[in-house]
């Protein structure tokens, strides 16, 4: 499977994808692990799969690098943020 990642930097590498449909929890393990190692990241990255919702709402799911699947990630809500400044896709 492909992926459109968009990759920022708070400090530490983040790489966003946007999906239309929240992500299934064997595809953020998967494709989470697989992206995090990707060689566009040489130090890894923490990879977060975000779909936009209703009323301004984000549903945001995160591998952290070198942690896995976890539940919260400041940087990483400040990387999609920034990633949906960049692409114009606020919500």
């Amino acid at each position: 499977r492909e992926f459109w990642v968009v990759a920022v930097s708070m400090g530490n590498p983040h790489g966003t994808v946007f999906t239309e449909a929240p992500v299934a929890d064997d595809d953020l393990r998967k494709f989470g692990r697989a992206l995090e190692v990707n060689a566009i990241f040489p130090e890894k990255a923490n990879i977060h799969f975000v779909s936009l919702l209703e009323q301004g709402r984000i549903r945001l799911r995160t591998w952290e690098r070198g942690s896995g699947v976890t539940k919260a990630c400041g940087s990483g809500a400040c990387a999609v943020g920034v990633s949906c400044a960049l692409l114009q896709r606020l919500p």
